[in-house]
């Protein structure tokens, strides 16, 4: 058994950036880690891509006793909570953690800068801590995501020197995501194992290509009980693999219901959020924020809409988010945009 599982997410083929990451874990001098490569990719052609990839980089590594890596196939897109689901019921580690293509970790001894203090800063009880995070760095060679968002590296820049334990679980998941002790997105971090398991069996199956971080974090932070942040940069975080990244022309209705599908990550929450009632209200504001920023840009990107599909689109654009979330959008729109 490994101590540590790292999931390389793949959801497109960029073979560049596939090897990055593998090679940024397989150069780790941390030893006792599985990486498992998961392939989530749309076309058959993309997916022997990655296998490709996979084996041409395979006869070149050697590696040190206690690594392993191994590809896993998806065989089709089903979306990034699912992949890391299929990941996490593959593997044995006792802590998990993710990059997705083209992240890389900041230096070599990363994944010990983390487990060393798992290792050597126990919690009061004697038990382990169920997330362990460092501070995540954007890679800022694409100024476009600026342009797009002022504050994008800001909200990931961010590094807590705070350790915390918290006995109920609903103030732990208010004082991480309000409080922001978070760099909102799941690299750089270290999940408990047994943890994440009880956080999978509640969490829905949502095929989802944006906002995926904020489902996984939330459904394991209403599991976990602890929290430690480790000084230190442990990540760097590739602002631009996004193969529907930018202002390319939307064409096709799977690809725009694929750009919309965040908002399946949001009603998954309030649905447990009815089943599971918590007494702050001002969680529920924070969630409904973040819920309309992401139906904010999906209202903004149907512009991006090919006119060949613009009533479909618009059909598909009501139905992920509602008309009158869709209304409400616009409205704030013409009168903030001009």
């Amino acid at each position: 058994m490994a101590e540590l599982t790292v999931a390389i997410y793949v959801p497109s083929y960029i073979p560049h950036l596939i090897e990055k990451s593998i090679l940024s874990v397989v150069g780790q001098t941390f030893d006792s880690v599985e990486i498992i490569v998961v392939d989530d990719c749309r076309t058959n052609a993309e997916s022997r891509g990655v296998k490709s990839t996979y084996k041409k980089l395979l006869k070149s590594l050697t590696l040190r006793y206690g690594k392993s890596i191994r590809l896993l196939s998806m065989g089709r897109s089903v979306g990034m909570s699912d992949a890391l689901r299929s990941v996490v019921d593959d593997s044995s580690g006792q802590y998990f953690s993710v990059l997705i293509m083209g992240d890389i970790f900041f230096k070599e001894n990363s994944l010990s800068l983390l487990l060393d203090f798992v290792n050597s800063h126990g919690m009061p009880d004697g038990g382990e801590w169920d997330l362990v995070q460092g501070n995540v760095v954007p890679n800022k060679k694409d100024q476009s995501v600026l342009e797009i968002n002022q504050n994008a590296y800001d909200i990931i820049e961010k590094n807590v020197p705070e350790n915390f334990v918290e006995e109920d679980s609903d103030r732990f998941l208010e004082k991480y995501f309000l409080e922001e002790k978070h760099s909102l997105c799941i690299e750089g971090k270290l999940f408990l194992r047994p943890v994440l398991d009880e956080a999978l069996e509640k969490m829905p199956r949502v095929e989802s290509f944006m906002a995926t971080e904020y489902l996984w974090m939330y459904f394991f932070c209403r599991a976990a009980h602890s929290f430690a942040s480790v000084d230190g940069s442990v990540c760097v975080k590739e602002m631009d693999a996004s193969p529907d990244a930018g202002d390319l022309k939307i064409e096709t209705p799977g690809r725009w219901s694929r750009i919309c599908s965040s908002s399946s990550v949001f009603s998954a929450i309030y649905f447990d959020l009815m089943e599971r009632p918590m007494q702050s209200e001002t969680f529920s504001e924070y969630i409904r924020s973040i819920m309309t920023r992401y139906a904010l840009s999906n209202v903004r990107s149907i512009s991006r809409v090919d006119s060949s599909i613009a009533t479909v689109a618009e059909a598909i654009l009501c139905e992920s988010w509602g008309d009158d979330i869709v209304s409400e959008c616009r409205a704030w729109i013409e009168k903030n945009d001009g």
